[in-house]
């Protein structure tokens, strides 16, 4: 396994991974794969790394991209479903169904949230009250931000290095963090 920083070459996975991001429940069927052009979806992977922020890390298996977990951040009326505020970028993540539940996941989250530390004082994100993943972000510190809407929770990481935003906000080309 190796994980490496997101660049604008991984766009078309990001796309799958948006998919695979989508939380289905048990015993019913996965939308068509079109649901990643819905406007409040595409969003999330529509113009990769075109805007200020755009950030993570993709996980391989063998040369074989199977996961990734991304960050953005929303201005103006552009927001996603787990939006705090402009200064609090928010977390995409998914694996491809096979490689789930070996602690990949956990691994690829830890290593994106301990880059983020460095530059943002917060993470937040949205999870449906039913995923699995949802006892992971608890695990690794993530809290309820805004009460349930829809079935989903927001859900904020907030940081303690007691770094700001302001200080590295388009991230460390020096570190090798994709811009």
């Amino acid at each position: 396994m190796h994980i490496r920083p997101l660049t604008p070459d991984d766009a078309p996975f990001l796309w799958e991974a948006l998919y695979h991001a989508v939380f289905v429940p048990p015993g019913e069927e996965a939308p068509a794969y079109e649901i990643v052009t819905h406007p409040e979806l595409k969003c999330y992977v529509a113009g990769w790394m075109r805007h200020p922020g755009d950030f993570g890390f993709v996980v391989e298996e063998n040369g074989v991209r199977i996961g990734a977990a991304w960050l953005r951040r929303w201005s103006g009326r552009e927001r996603g479903f787990g939006f705090v505020d402009e200064e609090t970028p928010e977390l995409s993540m998914a694996l491809l169904p096979e490689y789930r539940g070996r602690g990949i996941g956990t691994r690829l989250l830890r290593h994106l949230l301990s880059a983020a530390e460095e530059f943002c004082d917060a993470v937040s994100l949205s999870v449906s009250e039913m995923n699995p993943a949802r006892r992971l972000y608890e695990r690794e510190g993530f809290m309820a931000f805004r009460a349930p809407e829809d079935e989903s929770i927001t859900m904020i990481k907030r940081f303690t290095s007691g770094n700001t935003a302001q200080q590295l906000w388009g991230l460390n080309s020096e570190r090798g963090y994709a811009r």
